[in-house]
């Protein structure tokens, strides 16, 4: 696998970034959080469609700025 230009790990891990835990996201994309732990690490090649679309559509909504809320 390419893991250069695997794009459900680069979403995960900008999701992650931006103060989501795995956990969180698994709530929110409806999988199980060791699910969004191998798509993080780029160990599931053929992540399905739906979870990609829900990332997608999670990434698009969320504020960069998400870690701010638990320092105020």
């Amino acid at each position: 696998m390419d893991y250069e230009n695997n794009t459900p790990m680069k979403i995960c891990k900008t999701l992650l970034s931006r103060g989501y835990t795995q956990q969180e996201l698994a709530d929110l994309v409806g999988v199980k959080q060791p699910t969004i732990s191998r798509i993080a690490a780029g160990a599931i090649k053929d992540t399905s469609y739906n979870t990609v679309s829900r990332l997608v559509n999670l990434l698009a909504a969320s504020n960069p700025r998400k870690t701010q809320r638990a320092e105020k």
